[in-house]
């Protein structure tokens, strides 16, 4: 952190104070501040918690990176922002995230959105123990600031969803960006009867690069919720959000204002 920098925010709230709540899993080496586009534009309506897990956002780093240690994270900060149960929105790790907060404390969960994600108990994982090794190997190889080039590439299609997730990826370090990554790898736990007990939607962009994966933890999502709604944005990479926000924004208050009406 710069020396005179105002130290990091945990978690942010924004929106009417009584308004029902919903909260924002940021993904690997963004932030908080990454979803704050849309945490605005659901703010008319809602509380909207958005929080930084450990290691981003200029945050400290945690030893624990696993799904079910960052879900406890998030509880938290729920539980700080004084928010009992809420709408959880949870993107690429943030969504792995936010399927073991639902499957571990399910009262705490009104709605689910896994966008952008794998399903963890509903695929396995889409790279064996040499391929993740060897991946991982690869990725400590490269110089950060040619593996964040190449990473923002992967995950935006647009120029200015390039240039916000280059931006996020300030706040982290290589080392918690490799730690994330080798959770993310070893987070899958077949448990192919595990069904959510909130109504869930399924979203993602057209352009995501990981489509074939994500796809793959969908069927097996719609298997355990055949009533579950399936959402792809037009135009978009996989942080949708950041390419296109206002698509995005309109398919999530769609969803949130049928299974959760906000205030008016």
């Amino acid at each position: 952190m710069a020396q005179g920098a105002a130290p990091a925010r945990l978690f942010e709230t924004f929106g009417p104070p009584d308004a029902p709540a919903v909260v924002l899993c940021h993904g690997l080496g963004l932030d908080a501040a990454n979803m704050l586009e849309l945490a605005h534009a659901l703010a008319r309506q809602r509380r909207v918690l958005v929080w930084n897990m450990p290691g981003h956002g200029g945050t400290p780093p945690a030893e624990d990176y696993a799904p079910a240690a960052m879900a406890q994270r998030c509880l938290a900060a729920m539980d700080a922002a004084g928010i009992e149960a809420a709408d959880l929105v949870g993107f690429s790790f943030g969504g792995l995230v936010a399927q073991w907060l639902a499957a571990s404390a399910p009262e705490r969960v009104l709605s689910l959105v896994a966008y952008g994600c794998f399903a963890p108990f509903h695929q396995p994982a889409p790279v064996g123990p040499v391929q993740r090794a060897a991946l991982l190997a690869a990725w400590r190889l490269l110089p950060w600031q040619r593996l964040c080039r190449q990473f923002a590439q992967a995950c935006a299609a647009t120029p200015q969803g390039q240039a916000e997730v280059l931006r996020a990826l300030g706040g982290t370090t290589k080392p918690v960006f490799l730690a994330i990554s080798d959770a993310l790898f070893q987070s899958f736990v077949p448990r192919p009867e595990q069904r959510f007990a909130m109504p869930l939607m399924l979203l993602r962009g057209d352009k995501d690069a990981n489509a074939p994966g994500l796809d793959a933890g969908w069927a097996g999502l719609m298997r355990q919720h055949p009533h579950a709604i399936r959402q792809i944005i037009a135009g978009a990479g996989h942080c949708a959000h950041n390419d296109q926000p206002d698509a995005t924004a309109t398919a999530l208050r769609a969803f949130l204002d049928a299974v959760s009406p906000g205030s008016n």
